[in-house]
């Protein structure tokens, strides 16, 4: 939770609502700067505790901070914008018991602030089931896992070391991919969590290229080791990502030149054009 003092009610009610309720709800607060941590402790939730970090570190660094001090054997995350629907735990959880998976998820729903709303759902039955070698092929479309779908077994999530902490945005696919790597995967093809991306949120800011490139290393890495073993879905994954990050590359690429020329004064213009095209 970072300064959603506008949300986070709306939230614990949608846990509070829960068919199956959770033994612990760990809400961290990263360094808010409004009544986010008032409102939460109002919602007089039970089994509630709170988390004040004295310094921002990221959705990365908050997640990391919960998931340590939860002694569960089992980890659910929910961002402080999002909700649940009363059924999530019990269907996901229970998926997840029923075809062993280390790690499960939900279909849901995503409200953007400049594009249509996405429903992510998979062609099939509604019911849930392991989906470990369909994993890359559903990521084509839709990632089929999201901080706020994500139910991880607890030892993985500590094997797979977590959310990444140095980066603002892509702290979470690099884990996913990890935990698929060393394990299996199980979705439930029903909408079960609704997320918005809001003006200002880190989702609808636009990305540095450090925090790219680093997302795009660290995925790689791991689909290159995918490949060594022959996972199933990794080559056509891998063709289709290092396409977009080639294309990525390109856009900023662009970009940077032309903000470079806009700066540059007009004599000068031609030769920087000249130089990059040689």
């Amino acid at each position: 939770m970072h300064n959603r003092a506008d949300t986070i009610g709306r939230t614990l009610g949608s846990i509070a609502a829960q068919t199956l309720q959770p033994v612990r709800v760990i809400v961290v607060d990263d360094a808010s700067t409004d009544d986010s941590v008032a409102v939460a402790w109002r919602s007089d939730m039970a089994r509630l505790e709170v988390i004040e970090l004295t310094r921002n570190g990221g959705a990365g660094v908050a997640r990391n901070a919960a998931a340590h001090a939860a002694t569960t054997e089992w980890l659910a995350f929910l961002d402080a914008d999002d909700i649940w629907e009363p059924t999530f735990l019990e269907e996901v959880l229970g998926t997840a018991h029923s075809t062993a998976a280390d790690f499960a998820s939900s279909g849901g729903v995503r409200e953007m602030v400049r594009k249509p709303t996405i429903v992510r759902l998979i062609d099939g039955p509604a019911e849930g089931s392991e989906r470990t070698a369909e994993f890359w092929r559903i990521a084509r479309r839709f990632m089929p896992i999201v901080p706020s779908s994500a139910v991880i077994r607890r030892s993985s999530f500590i094997q797979a070391r977590g959310f990444e902490t140095d980066v603002r945005w892509g702290e979470d696919i690099p884990l996913f991919a990890r935990l698929w790597l060393e394990g299996r995967f199980a979705f439930v093809n029903r909408p079960l969590y609704s997320s918005a991306q809001r003006a200002g949120g880190l989702s609808a800011a636009r990305r540095s290229y450090r925090e790219t490139w680093l997302h795009v290393i660290r995925l790689g890495s791991v689909l290159v080791r995918a490949a060594a073993r022959r996972k199933p879905g990794t080559r056509a994954f891998a063709r289709e990502f290092a396409r977009r990050a080639y294309r990525k590359h390109i856009s900023w690429v662009g970009g940077a030149l032309r903000a470079r020329r806009r700066r540059q004064p007009l004599a000068t213009r031609r030769g920087f054009s000249d130089t990059f095209e040689r």
